[in-house]
């Protein structure tokens, strides 16, 4: 699911009219606008991309970003490094941008980014962080952590799965095949054949 706003658009914390009137759309016109608006339409915008190599899922999403962002004039070169010197560049903060992926608890929560395991980057006494703290509270509103975190932005959500199942060549797994946590639950239509 493509992630329009920063929690999973069927989350506890938002209210289904919350999350229509807050979505929205990739508009890259509007966003050009708002590049210009903010003085940078002039200059050179130039970014790299931290990744781990080993994964040929984050290379593609990777790819997909650049040629995404260089739609509207930003232009990021992406450096794949091993997972080993990948963690050791996220740990010293020697990145601009990072590609990573984050199992978020069954109940949706993002405390991994505001002072979790996923925290690389996020400021501890961010606005962000403290709108959402509030929001988990019941204390604030989805509007004013969006808001916050719209403002701050510490990290962008891309897209949000449910579950992923990787297998050999050969074996065909039918859409839709598989329960959330129990990845094997329809083996017996799945389809092998030699080679």
């Amino acid at each position: 699911q493509a992630a329009v706003l920063p929690l999973r658009q069927n989350s506890r914390l938002l209210k289904q009219a919350e999350t229509e009137a807050l979505s929205a759309a990739v508009d890259y016109s509007s966003a050009e606008r708002l590049l210009a608006e903010g003085g940078y339409a002039s200059k050179e915008l130039k970014y790299s991309l931290l990744i781990n190599r080993e994964s040929a899922y984050r290379r593609q999403t990777a790819e997909c970003i650049a040629a995404t962002l260089a739609k509207v004039g930003i232009n990021i070169s992406v450096k794949s490094l091993p997972f080993d010197q990948y963690t050791e560049a996220l740990e010293s903060g020697s990145y601009q941008l990072y590609l990573g992926e984050v199992k978020l608890p069954d109940n949706g929560a993002l405390s991994a980014f505001f002072g979790g395991g996923a925290s690389y980057g996020v400021a501890e006494a961010s606005t962000g962080k403290a709108a959402y703290e509030a929001l988990c509270d019941g204390s604030g509103s989805p509007e004013a952590f969006i808001g916050a975190f719209a403002e701050n932005l510490p990290f962008i959500p891309l897209c949000f799965r449910d579950d992923v199942i990787y297998c050999r060549p050969g074996i065909t797994i039918p859409e839709g095949s598989g329960v959330l946590g129990k990845n094997l639950a329809d083996i017996a239509q799945w389809q092998i054949s030699a080679g």
